[in-house]
């Protein structure tokens, strides 16, 4: 039989070593990122940190696989999480939120902690390490919660996870369909999401957007109203070769909707110009697409 790893202990509070290796990086000291490395492979971060969110919200992040401190943690993508928060609020009734790439599950505790009438998490990461602290963060949370291993596509079958030689992490691995492979792919459409609900689906899935949302369309149709975040990120539409106003004029074929970028309310996207024609091509974006 295989060893189990012994699971990582739950500490009060961050190594030095690492808190210090995350000054030198804000301050842009030469060797932080280094000193960071070396803790980790010395195995000083094999520790997991508990961070609070909100009042009834908690995230357990294990140091050695997200070196995330608390600071990262709070902040995390925060103009986006208040424009959604914001928008969540107008939905009537209560909210099903549906996390896809949830990652160890950072988001659903910001949008829970968030949004109040969000009364339930189903949350899907085909990631075998991130999930393990997905399934253990939405256990954390104070609404019904379900973790789902698994990626999310238009299909329902197997696929294998890949990454990019120029971004090898985690953050940018993609599926692709494989008959014998380890990953299994779920359409939200064969999900079990609650009648009645209204719908905050997020979807950073690094090129499967659309793939996502038209698995998603009978259920998006029969919601109350929805507000659905997508990343929109140079890389993946450069590979894929789909532009991210396809997600938006296919959500708008389902119901009027008001569209938005988060970094840059300002700018009013044309659903007849390419996505990165209307904005800088230098960093990604979340665009945020809300029923009306």
């Amino acid at each position: 039989m295989p060893v189990l790893s012994q699971p990582l202990p739950l500490v009060p509070r961050a190594p030095l070593v690492f808190t210090l290796a995350k000054w030198m990086q804000r301050l842009h000291i030469r060797g932080g990122h280094h000193l960071q490395r070396l803790a980790r492979e010395r195995g000083w971060l094999d520790v997991i940190i508990r961070y609070r969110l909100g009042p009834n919200v908690q995230l357990d992040v294990p140091l050695s696989l997200r070196g995330y401190d608390e600071q990262r943690v709070v902040h995390y993508e925060r103009p986006a999480i208040a424009f959604v928060a914001a928008l969540a609020a107008r939905l009537p009734g209560p909210v099903t939120l549906l996390d896809c790439g949830a990652d160890i599950g950072l988001i659903s505790a910001h949008l829970v902690a968030a949004c109040p009438n969000v009364q339930r998490v189903t949350a899907i990461e085909p990631n075998p390490d991130a999930f393990e602290y997905l399934a253990r963060n939405l256990g954390l949370l104070p609404v019904q919660s379900e973790a789902l291993h698994a990626a999310v596509s238009d299909f329902s079958g197997q696929a294998e996870l890949r990454r990019s030689p120029d971004d090898p992490s985690d953050h940018a691995a993609f599926i692709v369909p494989a008959e014998s492979g380890p990953i299994r792919v779920v359409r939200i459409d064969d999900l079990s999401v609650t009648e009645g609900h209204s719908l905050l689906l997020k979807a950073d899935v690094e090129g499967e957007e659309l793939a996502v949302i038209r698995g998603a369309a009978l259920t998006l149709a029969r919601a109350r109203a929805f507000v659905v975040l997508f990343e929109a990120h140079p890389a993946p539409v450069q590979r894929k070769g789909i532009d991210p106003m396809e997600v938006v004029k296919f959500l708008q074929a389902i119901r009027s909707c008001e569209i938005h970028v988060t970094e840059l309310p300002e700018v009013k996207l044309k659903a007849d110009q390419p996505f990165f024609a209307q904005c800088p091509p230098t960093r990604h974006y979340n665009v945020c697409v809300a029923s009306t």
